[in-house]
């Protein structure tokens, strides 16, 4: 028996070694597709409590996401939130003088735009030409 476990040793090692692979692959892989979040929890920003760990507040925004958000400053108290809409977290800003107040302090934070796919690569590439 002894002699046997010997010989299939090499081959029992590599057999856990690719079973260990793959149980990392999918746990890795499970946690991208279903609870990674493209931003953390911004600080100074407070959250909507009751967000779900995979749909985060979708469900409970409903049909209506601007009465919803409107109810929810109402009742929370705050002009600005944050809310986690799938794996995207969303700031909501409810008021104009809280957007202005926000954008005035922030406007570092607010910088940076999206590159679109036709204007920064359709039409830049070919403006020269």
């Amino acid at each position: 028996m002894v002699a046997l476990l010997d010989y299939y040793w090499p081959f029992n090692l590599v057999i856990v070694s690719l079973v260990a692979a793959g149980v990392l692959t999918i746990a890795i892989l499970s946690y991208l597709r279903y609870l990674y979040v493209d931003f953390p929890s911004i600080q100074g920003i407070p959250e909507i409590p009751g967000g779900e760990l995979l749909a985060g507040h979708l469900y409970q925004l409903g049909n209506d996401h601007a009465t919803t958000a409107e109810r929810w400053s109402m009742k929370f108290g705050w002009p600005v939130f944050q809310i986690r809409m799938g794996h995207r977290r969303a700031v909501v800003i409810n008021s104009f003088n809280a957007a202005r107040d926000w954008m005035i302090k922030n406007q570092s934070a607010t910088l940076d735009r999206p590159s679109f796919y036709t204007f920064h690569k359709v039409v830049s590439a070919t403006s020269g030409m």
